[in-house]
C-alpha cells in the first residue's frame, strides 16, 4: 500500500474542523519551528511531522481553513516548476484554476511560484493554494484549504501574508545573540499618552519604508474579490471572465513611530500625534507594540512577532537591507495654497485650501476622502459611524470650512459648525527641504496646485 504524502496524511490526521483551541498546547513549538512566520494575533499553529499547521481563532462555525507550511530546509538543487509540480503532488488530487505563476523580488533573492486551485477531502472539494519558495540551496512551501471561496477570501490578506514573511528567514547561524535582559517600556496602562514635540530622542522618530507582501485575487467568475496590500482592503468587482485566482509579491510604503516611553505603533495614527494616543491603543490594540535598543539594534516586539533594524545615520536598516528613513516635520509657514492628490489632478477632483491666514476650505469633501469618520475627533466618528444613518454619515463627513493649525505632524482642522478633524501630515522623505510642493497626509501624497 502506497504511504500517503505527508501533507495529505496531516489533513487526514488533523481533520479540518479540528478548532483552534486543539493547537494551542503546540504553540511554543510551532513558533521556534517557524520564528519567521507572520500570522495575526489569535491564530493557534501546531507542529506535525516537522509541518506547520495553522488556524485562524476567529473561524467562523461550521467552516473550514487550514495553512500548513513545510518550514525552509535546505533541498537538493531543482528548478520551481518541478518544485511546484511535486508539492502539488504532495497535496493529492488536483484542478488548476488559471496557471501558477512565478515572482521573483528583488532585495531578499527569495523566488516564488503560486497556483490556486481545487483539492478533495473525503469526496468533499476544497478552494486551494499551493505555493514553493526557493532562495538557493533552502526551500519552504505552503499549502492553503478553505472549505468555500469566502472563506479563502476571508483570511486572503493573513496568509498571503504568511507567505511573503519567509523573506524574513534568517538561517541559524545568522541568528543575533542573546541580548541583555528584557528592559522594554511597558505600554501606557492608564492616563494619557501624549507626544511631546521635540521629545523624540536619539532613534525615536517616525520612518517610512518598503513593506514586501502578496496581493491577491480570487473568484469563480462573476464576483471576485480584491485584496489591497497598501490600503489593507478588501473590494469587489462583476467580472464576466472565467475563474480566476492569483497571487502578486508587491511592496507597499509603510510608517512606524518609535516614542521615547519606548512603546512604537506600526503605522501613525490617523489622527496625527497631537492627540490623545492612549485613545488610539485602546481602539487598534494590534498596532502597538515595545521597542528597545541593543546596541547598535532597534528590537520591536508587536503580538508575538519580533523585529530587528540596524541604526544607521538617520535611517533603519530591516533584516532585507532595505532603508527606513526618519520623516520631517511640514514647514508651518508655507503650506498654504491648494493642496490634491497626487493621483487625481482633474478640476473636479476634492482638495483641500489652506489659506495664509489660518483658514482652509474642503472642497470636494476631501477630508472624507483623505480622513474619513477615523480622523473626526468631534463627534467621535470612530465610535460614531456604525450608529449613523446614511444621511448622518453624508453630513458629519461633508465639506467644510474653519480653521487649522499645523503641529506635532498633525494637521487640525476645526470647522465653524464645531466638528474638528486631526489627520498626521509629514514631509516625505524623498522631499528635499526647498520642495515646498508635497506633503503627506495620513497615507495621501498630495501636490500643491
Amino acid at each position: 500500500m502506497k504511504r500517503p504524502s505527508m501533507p495529505r496524511a496531516l489533513l487526514v490526521a488533523t481533520g479540518l474542523l479540528l478548532a483552534p483551541s486543539a493547537y494551542v498546547a503546540a504553540q511554543t513549538s510551532a513558533e521556534s519551528e517557524a520564528p519567521w512566520l507572520d500570522l495575526p494575533a489569535g491564530w493557534s499553529r501546531m507542529v506535525e511531522n516537522g509541518v506547520v499547521v495553522a488556524v485562524p481563532g476567529d473561524l467562523p462555525a461550521g467552516s473550514s481553513f487550514l495553512l500548513m507550511v513545510e518550514p525552509v530546509r535546505t533541498a537538493p538543487a531543482a528548478g520551481l516548476e518541478s518544485e511546484y509540480d511535486q508539492a502539488v503532488a504532495d497535496l493529492g488530487p488536483w484542478s488548476p484554476v488559471g496557471s501558477p505563476s512565478d515572482q521573483a523580488p528583488g532585495g531578499a533573492g527569495w523566488m516564488f511560484r503560486l497556483g490556486a486551485g481545487v483539492t478533495h477531502l473525503n469526496g468533499k472539494p476544497y478552494t486551494a493554494l499551493t505555493a514553493v519558495a526557493r532562495r538557493g540551496s533552502l526551500r519552504a512551501r505552503f499549502w492553503v484549504l478553505a472549505d468555500t471561496d469566502d472563506t479563502y477570501n476571508r483570511y486572503q490578506p493573513a496568509f498571503t501574508n504568511a507567505i511573503a514573511s519567509v523573506q524574513d528567514y534568517t538561517a541559524p547561524s545568522q541568528a543575533l545573540p542573546p541580548g541583555p535582559p528584557r528592559t522594554d517600556v511597558a505600554p501606557a496602562g492608564g492616563g494619557t499618552l501624549r507626544f511631546e514635540h521635540p521629545a523624540f530622542e536619539g532613534v525615536s522618530g517616525i520612518y517610512t519604508g518598503l513593506v514586501r507582501g502578496l496581493s491577491a485575487t480570487a473568484g469563480a467568475g462573476g464576483l471576485t474579490t480584491t485584496f489591497d496590500p497598501q490600503t489593507g482592503s478588501l473590494g469587489s468587482a462583476y467580472s464576466s471572465a472565467a475563474p480566476s485566482m492569483g497571487t502578486t509579491i508587491s511592496d507597499s510604503q509603510e510608517r512606524v513611530l518609535l516614542l521615547p516611553d519606548g512603546t512604537f505603533r506600526w503605522g501613525l495614527p490617523e489622527r496625527g500625534l497631537d492627540s490623545d494616543l492612549s485613545w488610539d491603543q485602546r481602539t487598534i490594540p494590534s498596532r502597538w507594540g515595545t521597542w528597545r535598543q541593543e546596541g547598535d539594534r532597534i528590537v520591536m516586539v508587536r503580538e508575538g512577532t519580533t523585529d530587528s533594524y540596524v541604526v544607521g545615520n538617520g535611517e533603519l536598516i530591516d533584516e532585507r537591507g532595505r532603508s527606513w528613513t526618519k520623516v520631517r516635520e511640514l514647514p508651518w509657514q508655507h503650506i498654504d495654497g491648494t493642496w490634491v492628490r497626487q493621483d487625481f489632478r482633474d478640476a473636479s477632483a476634492p482638495r483641500l485650501i489652506l489659506r495664509s491666514d489660518g483658514s482652509y476650505e474642503d472642497r470636494g469633501g476631501f477630508l472624507h476622502m483623505a480622513g474619513g469618520a477615523i480622523a473626526l475627533v468631534v463627534p467621535d466618528g470612530w465610535a460614531m459611524i456604525s450608529r449613523w444613518s446614511r444621511a448622518e454619515a453624508d453630513h458629519y463627513l461633508s465639506a467644510s470650512t474653519g480653521t487649522y493649525r499645523l503641529e506635532d505632524f498633525t494637521l487640525t482642522l476645526t470647522a465653524t459648525d464645531g466638528r474638528v478633524w486631526k489627520l498626521n501630515a509629514y514631509l516625505p522623505p524623498d522631499a528635499s527641504p526647498g520642495d515646498l510642493h508635497v506633503m503627506m497626509l495620513n497615507t495621501l501624497r498630495l501636490v500643491r496646485q
